[in-house]
């Protein structure tokens, strides 16, 4: 069913229940990386009977609401209030579909106001929500969604799909351990190569780890000012560390064990704060100071 996408077997499973009986309201929830928007566009396709995601680009009655600077506002959902009472013509069930990307950043106002519309949903009309968890979410907008959460494939699978795609087997399992199977970053890794993002921030975060506390310290000003990339460098750090604790673990290095294990932890509680949209430079200032 999605053979141009790379998915996992559970997760293509839960599309197709999706797509037989959809509700009106979709959450997918996965890790950072994984390819959530890529997977809302792709069941946004196929609900709206398009050839294509490409298609969605001209379609009329798709909309995507994202994110700006970690906040989706009450007046963007006001936006896509307005939107939903516009009529829509066809004769689809399913004519209109909106994208809420990133819907953990909603604050209290937005998610309130998203609330009224998913009580009385229009009838030709799917709105789909992409979040990383549903911890960051009122368990009321929750209990109102039907829930896919996206699995990371296999090695198996990753390395068959890119093998197709003419990569070497060899950066494609490196491309998977640094990404940890989050499809997203392995198509980043192996597309751009030494130029990824992605790669960018793992030398960063290696380079941050090997240097004193006083130095980590002076990083915080450069990194809180671009809020933007922090998940992706706070995903990096995570997997220097844990990649550091794995080799720990193997030579059986116990003090390296416990100082790897408390960064891991300190990172981890980072990214829980980061998507509570707290203050960035008191985040990393607490974060570099655990570090």
């Amino acid at each position: 069913m999605t053979d141009e996408l790379l998915i996992s077997n559970v997760t293509n499973e839960g599309i197709g229940r999706i797509l037989k009986k959809p509700a009106h309201a979709l959450l997918l929830i996965g890790v950072t990386g994984i390819g959530k928007n890529t997977i809302a566009r792709y069941i946004a396709s196929k609900l709206l009977n398009l050839e294509s995601m490409e298609k969605l680009g001209s379609y009329p009655y798709f909309y995507t609401i994202a994110q700006e600077n970690n906040l989706v506002t009450i007046d963007q959902i006001r936006q896509l209030r307005e939107i939903f009472r516009l009529k829509t013509t066809g004769k689809m069930p399913i004519r209109r579909v909106v994208i809420i990307d990133g819907a953990n950043f909603m604050n209290n106002e937005a998610q309130n106001a998203l609330l009224k519309l998913l009580e009385e949903p229009p009838t030709d009309s799917v709105l789909i929500l992409t979040s990383d968890s549903e911890t960051n979410l009122k368990a009321t907008v929750v209990s109102r969604t039907q829930i896919l959460r996206l699995h990371r494939p296999s090695l198996n699978q990753a390395t068959e799909y890119f093998t197709a795609l003419d990569y070497k087997e060899d950066d494609i399992k490196k491309a998977y351990l640094f990404s940890a199977g989050a499809t997203g970053m392995m198509s980043l890794i192996l597309s751009e190569k030494e130029a990824s993002s992605l790669l960018l921030y793992l030398n960063e975060a290696k380079s941050l780890l090997s240097v004193d506390r006083f130095n980590k310290l002076l990083k915080v000003d450069e990194w809180s000012k671009d809020k933007p990339t922090l998940p992706w460098k706070l995903y990096a750090l995570k997997r220097v560390c844990n990649a550091a604790l794995m080799q720990s673990i193997e030579k059986n290095q116990p003090n390296l064990i416990r100082h790897w294990h408390k960064c891991q932890k300190a990172v981890l509680n980072s990214e829980a704060d980061l998507s509570h949209n707290a203050n960035a430079k008191l985040l990393l200032t607490n974060l570099f100071m655990d570090l």
